[in-house]
């Protein structure tokens, strides 16, 4: 038998790993208190669910909590950049245009639906990484549209995919009463006159530099 009968073949096309680009690894280490907080800028998928599940340990609703672990100076360009927005509506096509900028896992889908305009949070990672993402992901939305229009700006309802944690209680502060889990996906509606508020921190100078700047990493 030939010596070259036993060499294992690697797969013609292996699946590339994916990352995270920002502060979210940094902050979760953060959080944990680790020593290499500073000293990464990407984050695997791998490296970020380990992250996730070891934040859990200690606050199982860590992904509705993070956000408010961030400093503005964690926050990503992209969150910074909404606030340009001149309106509620802008700033969410916005996020839709440049979220895969952030990372190679996560997209976002606007879908129209009567009345309401629904924001769609894709990520493709294992089910008990995207809850905590999901999460993040909402919270941190509503976080900064918050602090641009000056109003606890609440979605009409709040569908999620993961089933309803022991802590669902916690929903009710960011998604309001109209809460449902088990839905095969992750979206939250708003309602089309939510989509005309204003923003106080619109700068149409700013947007316009950084959307060149945005469309050109596209």
């Amino acid at each position: 038998m030939r010596e070259t009968d036993r060499i294992p073949r690697e797969p013609a096309n292996p699946s590339p790993e994916r990352f995270h680009r920002g502060p979210l690894g940094r902050v979760l280490e953060r959080y944990l208190q680790s020593r290499s907080a500073q000293e990464r800028s990407n984050y695997s998928m791998v490296a970020l669910e380990q992250l996730w599940v070891r934040a859990a340990v200690h606050d199982p609703a860590i992904g509705l909590h993070l956000f408010g672990h961030f400093s503005r100076q964690d926050w990503h360009v992209l969150a910074h950049a909404c606030l340009y927005s001149a309106t509620h509506e802008e700033a969410i096509r916005f996020w839709a245009r440049y979220a895969p900028l952030a990372s190679d896992m996560d997209s976002l889908v606007l879908i129209e639906d009567g009345d309401e305009l629904g924001v769609e949070l894709r990520i493709d990672a294992p089910p008990s990484l995207v809850r905590y993402v999901v999460e993040h992901y909402c919270v941190m939305s509503l976080s900064v549209l918050r602090i641009g229009t000056g109003v606890s700006l609440m979605p009409a309802r709040a569908c999620f995919a993961h089933p309803r944690p022991a802590y669902h209680a916690e929903y009710a502060q960011w998604f309001g009463d109209n809460v449902q889990f088990d839905c095969g996906y992750n979206r939250l509606y708003y309602p089309r006159s939510s989509l005309k508020l204003a923003l106080h921190t619109h700068n149409a100078g700013m947007m316009e530099v950084l959307r060149q700047e945005l469309d050109r990493r596209l």
